[in-house]
């Protein structure tokens, strides 16, 4: 709680963890306390290549607020949807939304209802529309402009022509931020449905790739 004012203040912009130690700026003098909540990583099996990605960022970020029970099972092939995209987004960027609104509203406030359909919220969420939900983040974390971003990536997707135009430019940039992979065959499959475990996984990497 800072000096003078009359209730405390969640600290989630600008706050720094190097292993065990956490830094954060505060804007005048006050009192300080550190909370810490259940790693939804400790969750995620030991012998998983995404345990790491998601430990890392639900040490950051509390994942419990995005997906359901996650603090007591994480269940990374469980598929997302378009209210968990929102919700991710929403936390991660630490826009503060008015007490009240739904999924759809918040989405408006921030800018998702115009890359990604908010109609139904209950709908899956594509390899595609991750990486457009990924892309603005990082737009947002970076001061870019999602809107004028243009995307050179060299290298061969077999599935090009499968990929939305509305899309291509959040695709590529996943590409050369090594936040995606193509498969085996060379395919990026942007309409296969991601999983927690692999939304979680990308939304680190896109952290990292942001300077965070």
């Amino acid at each position: 709680i800072y000096q003078n004012a009359q209730s405390w203040k969640k600290l989630e912009n600008n706050v720094k963890q190097d292993g065990n130690y956490l830094a954060f700026f505060v804007t005048s003098p006050g009192k300080y306390t550190v909370f810490s909540s259940k790693n939804s990583g400790d969750t995620v099996d030991s012998s998983s290549a995404m345990k790491p990605y998601i430990t890392k960022l639900s040490a950051k970020y509390d994942l419990s607020k995005v997906f359901s029970g996650a603090d007591k099972s994480f269940n990374t092939q469980l598929n997302v949807n378009v209210n968990e995209a929102v919700l991710m987004y929403q936390v991660l960027s630490g826009i503060d939304i008015e007490a009240g609104k739904d999924s759809k509203q918040m989405a408006k406030q921030m800018g998702l209802d115009k890359i990604i359909n908010v109609t139904n919220i209950n709908k899956t969420l594509t390899k595609q529309e991750a990486a457009a939900v990924i892309v603005k983040l990082y737009c947002q974390k970076t001061g870019a402009d999602y809107d004028k971003l243009r995307i050179m990536y060299s290298k061969p997707i077999k599935d090009d022509s499968s990929i939305s135009d509305r899309y291509a430019n959040a695709v590529y940039a996943c590409m050369a931020m090594k936040i995606f992979e193509l498969d085996s065959k060379g395919n990026f499959n942007p309409s296969k449905i991601i999983t927690r475990g692999e939304f979680a996984v990308a939304m680190q990497k896109m952290l990292e790739a942001a300077g965070e």
